[in-house]
């Protein structure tokens, strides 16, 4: 880089001092940053019932995809310290000072994360290089390491691992990124472009949409409370409806729904046609709910009606209970994700 200064006047000319510095040139060196399909394939993943980590396409800080690490709020029972390790693909840290990545929070609370770097032997946690951070709640940080101090048990040379872990999280939803190792006098990386501004905005478009979803859910409700009470029901800590057998209904969500005054199928001879009854609770979680079939009457004219034939019987009904299965594994053939984009429809696949 070459400063321009200007030192005085000699006569009539105009006297220029050229001052040569040498700039530092940034060579920083990122060693993850999960943008490839040779490191997603083998970056570590997990889903389990109360913690799951793996690379995902949200809040990326550098390129399209990042690695999460989410829990539910800890309980007693749960396991106690979610957490993954890394492989490293750079070995040799010591002429490096400095190891820097983005974590990137979206929880209500600033969990903290532990972080263990180690060569290849012994328990990461015990043996290696160990630092922690407090998370800021719903904000994106560059978390900086200190690499001037290594333990006994660890040399800089040999590096082979990465632990990141929790203990008794409250509501852990951390993505990381761009893992970078800098020299003395190397500046750090850009600030990431998924940043606190960025982690606002999505808090407050999560926050519009809940209350949303939760003014649909309660109008849903009033709507069917009211077609009960007509149709002559009066359940306690739950209301009924009925919809066609070609819509989905989801157990979290607001669906479409009849009330239950009428239930009608019409049908041909040796044909089988379905409906769904809806039960949804109006507090807590129903428990021994069970259907029950009396002979179903049939809707003819009076002129019509004989002595045989004006009923159904039950036998002739089957009652198929819809059950929801939450999935706690990831499946071992490739599963399809949609990444955001700029242009129609939004997204691609």
């Amino acid at each position: 880089m070459v400063r321009v200064e200007q030192v005085g006047l000699a006569g009539l000319g105009l006297t220029i001092l050229f001052v040569l510095e040498a700039g530092v040139a940034s060579a920083a060196t990122t060693i993850i940053d999960f943008e490839t399909d040779a490191e997603r394939r083998a970056a570590p993943r997990l889903n389990r019932a109360t913690y799951r980590f793996g690379v995902t396409n949200m809040c990326a800080t550098g390129g399209e995809t990042a690695f999460r690490l989410a829990a539910n709020p800890w309980k007693a029972g749960d396991y106690d310290w979610p957490a993954f390790t890394l492989k490293i693909p750079k070995n040799d840290w010591s002429g490096y000072d400095r190891f820097v990545f983005d974590v990137t929070n979206l929880g209500d609370d600033g969990d903290t994360l532990g972080l263990s770097i180690a060569g290849p032997t012994g328990k990461v946690d015990n043996v290696g290089l160990n630092r922690s951070m407090a998370v800021p709640a719903w904000s994106s940080v560059q978390w900086v390491v200190d690499l001037r101090y290594w333990p006994n048990t660890t040399s800089p040379t040999n590096i082979a691992r990465m632990h990141i872990y929790s203990h008794r999280p409250q509501s852990l939803n951390v993505f990381f990124d761009r893992f970078t190792l800098l020299k003395p006098g190397e500046p750090l990386p850009p600030a990431p472009k998924f940043d606190a501004r960025s982690a606002a905005a999505l808090r407050a478009g999560r926050a519009e949409y809940d209350a949303e979803r939760s003014a649909r859910r309660r109008a849903f409700l009033a709507s069917l409370e009211k077609e009960n009470l007509e149709a002559g029901l009066r359940p306690d800590g739950f209301l009924v409806g009925q919809a066609s057998s070609m819509d989905g209904v989801r157990p979290r969500d607001t669906f479409a729904a009849k009330g239950p005054k009428n239930l009608s199928l019409r049908l041909a001879r040796n044909e089988s046609e379905a409906l769904q009854i809806l039960v949804t609770p109006t507090g807590g979680d129903l428990e021994g709910v069970c259907v029950r079939v009396s002979p179903l009457k049939l809707k003819v004219p009076f002129w019509k009606r004989m002595s045989k034939g004006t009923y159904l019987p039950a036998e002739a009904v089957k009652v198929s209970v819809v059950g929801y299965v939450e999935t706690t594994t990831r499946p071992r053939y490739p599963v399809g994700y949609n990444v955001a984009t700029n242009e129609p429809p939004g997204y691609r696949r």
